[in-house]
This record gives C-alpha cells, sequence and structure tokens, in this order.
C-alpha cells in the first residue's frame, strides 16, 4: 500500500517535513541546553511537526508530548500528562515502576486493536486536585533523570479554559522554573490566548520562556516540495498553479497540503494541473467535510450565521463598518463583534491583528459556493 504523499491533519517527519533548516537548528540548540520556548504562529502553520521532528533529530533525547486541546480541569489535565508519561515509557524500564507509582489511580492498560496503540485509563471516582500538579511534574524530573527528556505542551491556551486556570498556572510554573534541566516547550493554536500566558504581566508565566516564531513557509521553500511529488506522481504542477494554491488558502502549509491531497487524488498520471481539475478537487473537500460544515452552522444562532456568511463575501478588515453590517443584516456594528468574539471561542474564527479569518479556510469557500 503507497503513502499519500500529502500527509495532513497529522504531524510530519523525516521525508514528509519540508524545510525549517534554521528554525531546526535553533530549537535544537535551545532543547539541548533546556531552554523553555514558547512557539508562535497561526493555526496549522506546522508548530507541532516542527517540535516533533526537531527532537527527532537530537540523539538521546526523548519527546514527551500532552496535548491539552478542550481541557476540562486539572484532573483532567494531570492524567493527560500522567498517560502519556506511561505511553512514552511502555517498552522501557521504568514502564513497571512508574505503574507501580501511579498504582492508587487505579490504571487500566489495555491495547487497542483498532488503532495498534496503547490505551490509558484512569480511575474515574479518584479526583485529583490543583496541589497534584507539582507532584505530576516532579514526576517529570524523576523520569527525566533517568533518560533525558523534552516536554511539549501542545494546546496550551486551553488551560486558560479550566476553572483554576490562574492558580493552575502558578503552580505549573512554580514547578517548571525549579527544573531547569528539563526543557518545556508550549505551543496553541490562538495566538491572543497564548499572549494571554506568556506576555500579560498579570500572568504567571509572564516571560518564563524565549519566543520563538513560526511563519508560513514561502513559495521558494515548499513550492519546490510540493512539485517534486507531483512529479514522482507523473502530474505536472505549473509554478503559477501552485502559487495561486497558496493565496487561496492564506499560505498555511497544513492547508496547502490537504488541498493538494484532494488535487492528487482528483488527477491523474500524465495530466496537468489544471483549473477545471482545482475545482474538482474543492469540490471533493467539501463532500468529505459537509457534514461538519452543517454541524457548525447548526449550531450557531440565526445572527451569527449570517456574519459568517458576510465574513466570507466581504473579508474580515471592517467588520464594523456599514457594508460589513449592511451584509451581516445585523441591526448594529457592535452586534457583530459579539458574534465573532463568540464564534472565536469556538475556534470557527480568529483574529490575525489585522482582519478576522476562518480558521478553516475551506468553510469560507463553501460558503461562498452556496
Amino acid at each position: 500500500m503507497h503513502k499519500l504523499p500529502f500527509p495532513y491533519g497529522q504531524v510530519v517527519t523525516s521525508e514528509n517535513f519540508c524545510g525549517r533548516k534554521e528554525l531546526i537548528e535553533q530549537l535544537c540548540r535551545y532543547v539541548d541546553t533546556g531552554q523553555n520556548v514558547v512557539l508562535q504562529g497561526e493555526r496549522r502553520v506546522g508548530k507541532t511537526s516542527l517540535v516533533v521532528e526537531s527532537v527527532r533529530r537530537i540523539k538521546q533525547r526523548r519527546l514527551l508530548r500532552v496535548n491539552l486541546m478542550e481541557v476540562k480541569d486539572v484532573d483532567d489535565l494531570c492524567k493527560r500528562i500522567l498517560k502519556e508519561l506511561l505511553a512514552l515509557e511502555k517498552s522501557g524500564p521504568l514502564f513497571e515502576r512508574l505503574s507501580r507509582m501511579l498504582n492508587y489511580l487505579r490504571p487500566r492498560i489495555e491495547f487497542s486493536m483498532f488503532t495498534g496503540k496503547l490505551t490509558i485509563a484512569f480511575d474515574p471516582q479518584v479526583r485529583l486536585e490543583a496541589d497534584s500538579i507539582a507532584e505530576v511534574l516532579a514526576l517529570l524530573e524523576t523520569i527525566h533523570a533517568q533518560t533525558p527528556l523534552a516536554v511539549f505542551l501542545d494546546e496550551f491556551q486551553d488551560v486558560l479554559k479550566i476553572e483554576e486556570a490562574k492558580r493552575a498556572l502558578a503552580l505549573m510554573r512554580g514547578a517548571i522554573q525549579h527544573q531547569g534541566n528539563i526543557p518545556y516547550l508550549f505551543a496553541g493554536s490562538m495566538r491572543n490566548r497564548m499572549d494571554e500566558i506568556f506576555n500579560h504581566p498579570d500572568s504567571p508565566f509572564f516571560k518564563s520562556a524565549l519566543a520563538l516564531s513560526v511563519e508560513p513557509l514561502s513559495f521558494d521553500e515548499f513550492g519546490p516540495f510540493l512539485q517534486s511529488r507531483f512529479k514522482k506522481g507523473a502530474r505536472h504542477a505549473p509554478r503559477a498553479f501552485l502559487q495561486n494554491l497558496f493565496t487561496l488558502v492564506d499560505q498555511i502549509p497544513g492547508d496547502i497540503q490537504q488541498l493538494c491531497d484532494a488535487l492528487w487524488a482528483c488527477s491523474c498520471e500524465g495530466e496537468t494541473l489544471n483549473e477545471q481539475i482545482l475545482h474538482e478537487a474543492f469540490c471533493l473537500i467539501f463532500s468529505r467535510e459537509k457534514k461538519s460544515y452543517e454541524l457548525i452552522l447548526s449550531r450557531l444562532p440565526a445572527g451569527s450565521v449570517r456574519v459568517l456568511h458576510a465574513l466570507a463575501r466581504v473579508g474580515g478588515k471592517t467588520v464594523t463598518g456599514k457594508q460589513f453590517v449592511r451584509e451581516a443584516a445585523v441591526s448594529n456594528p457592535s452586534a457583530v463583534t459579539v458574534a465573532l468574539r463568540r464564534m472565536e471561542d469556538a475556534k470557527i474564527v480568529w483574529h490575525d491583528g489585522h482582519a478576522w479569518r476562518f480558521t478553516n479556510p475551506f468553510l469560507r469557500a463553501w460558503l461562498l459556493s452556496h
């Protein structure tokens, strides 16, 4: 079975990873010296893949990656870290020792025939409170002393959603600042929330990590990589055609990969990619994601749906202007702002500092096609 040439929606490493030589070298140096780093960049720009690929290239350093998306509470936060630690140690000499240390949580460790991976669960009746945060992070230090770790807390901004967010952050910061030999890497898909954690003077994590900016890949770097992938499948991707793709999806690597995957599926060997194939590729993406789009709209009030349609048609630079308010058919400009803020919380849209944008550019294209 051949691997698809344009993997998306997943971490990419090795031959599937494109460019970023200087960033990788920089991040590797930080990890080697125990420097804490917060990665700043747009959603789907490749922050997670950058971290995974960088640590993969470092000898004798293992990555503990914890995804904190939609983390519910402190109990969930602590148990996610512990689950990933158990999964990391599953084939190592410390696994039995670690399992015994966590026996009070009554861990259930099973092999899933569906994913081919271990599934780990703890007794839901045993609840971990905020004071457990320091104990959990101290456990990481114990493991690190045996086999060096790099700890990656992904979607870290969602910690702000939990009820005891400020206390949890303070306890995490208190523990981490005494672990100077363990590099902690932080990333998130909502830059304004990450700024609130790392750049606001009232935050426990204020200036606690070195900022590393991860920008979209330039066409000069990413374009030839994509062309070579199409060429291996006997498809010709003209330079101007690929440049247009970058514009259509705001230069975001993950979205470009998704569109290229659809182009691959809609073309045959010997073909040159063209506008007709591009149209078919968008239709394929729409057919794959239609139900998720409809679910998004069904959960929004009518006014927000109108604002979303207006954002697709008018753009998000002047959302309180007369044209946008008229297109959205709302009573006043403040109603637009309220709707956008609520949709931002739901990760449907986001603000890049200059304009409101769709989190998923294909949702925008789907709305324009209806």
